[in-house]
C-alpha cells in the first residue's frame, strides 16, 4: 500500500476521533439544570416576549451574546464603524391596522373580539356588502352548496369542516375521515374556490354558530 496513502488513512481516523470525542465532550455540557437556567431568564416575563424590536427582545439578544463572547467564539457581523459584533443591523417596518370592525343588524362588532382576519384585507373606508350563506363552501361531484348560488361580488359567509350524516360520517368520503375540504388546508380550498366564483370577501363561521338571516354587513 502507498506510505502516503496509509498515513491519509491514520490522519483521517485521528481526525475523526478527535472530532468525536470533541463532540461527546460539548454534548455532555449540556444538562437539564443548565438548560432550564436559560430558558427561565429567556421567557422570563421581563422579556415581554422578546416581540421583534422590543426592549425585551434585545435583552434577549445581549444575554445571548455575553455567553457567545465567554465561549469565545467570533463574531460575524460588522458595525458601521468596522468592528466586529454578534448583533447584525436591520430595518424594521412596523405596521399596524387601525380602526377595524364589521357591522351586521345595526350591532358593531370588534376586531380580535368578535371576529378575527385570516390573511391581509385592505378596507380604507366604510363599505356595505351583500352577503350569502353558502354551507360549507364545497363544490364536489356528490356535493354542492353552489347550486343555484350567485355570489359574484358579495360577501360569503361559509362554516367550517364538511357536512356530517347521522351516523356521525362526513358525507363525502362515507367516513370518519376528513376530505380535502376539512383537512389542514381545507379553508384555504373553500376561499379559493370562492373567490374563483367571483366572491368579493369571504367569512368564516364556525360550524355550531348556524343562525344567519342575511342581508348586508359593513365592513372597516
Amino acid at each position: 500500500m502507498n506510505k502516503n496513502l496509509l498515513a491519509g488513512l491514520f490522519l483521517s481516523a485521528a481526525t475523526i476521533a478527535n472530532a468525536q470525542d470533541d463532540a461527546a465532550k460539548y454534548a455532555a455540557s449540556i444538562t437539564p439544570e443548565d438548560l432550564k437556567k436559560h430558558l427561565v431568564i429567556i421567557a422570563s416575563d421581563s422579556l415581554e416576549g422578546r416581540d421583534t424590536g422590543s426592549p425585551g427582545q434585545k435583552k434577549a439578544a445581549e444575554y445571548v451574546s455575553k455567553y457567545y463572547k465567554q465561549f469565545g467564539l467570533e463574531p460575524a457581523a460588522t458595525t458601521a464603524d468596522g468592528a466586529k459584533s454578534y448583533l447584525q443591523k436591520y430595518t424594521l417596518y412596523k405596521r399596524s391596522y387601525g380602526d377595524v370592525y364589521a357591522k351586521a343588524g345595526g350591532k358593531k362588532y370588534e376586531f380580535n373580539k368578535d371576529f378575527f382576519l385570516n390573511g391581509l384585507l385592505t378596507v380604507p373606508e366604510e363599505i356595505s356588502t351583500n352577503v350569502v350563506l353558502a354551507g360549507f363552501g364545497i363544490e364536489d361531484q356528490a356535493y354542492s352548496d353552489y347550486k343555484n348560488l350567485d355570489v359574484k361580488g358579495k360577501s360569503v359567509i361559509i362554516f367550517e369542516g364538511e357536512p356530517k350524516g347521522a351516523d356521525g360520517k362526513y358525507l363525502l368520503s362515507g367516513t370518519t375521515e376528513k376530505g380535502k375540504w376539512g383537512a389542514t388546508v381545507g379553508w384555504q380550498n373553500k376561499v379559493k374556490l370562492a373567490y374563483e366564483k367571483g366572491a368579493k370577501y369571504v367569512l368564516r363561521k364556525s360550524a355550531s354558530a348556524r343562525q344567519w338571516r342575511g342581508g348586508s354587513v359593513h365592513l372597516h
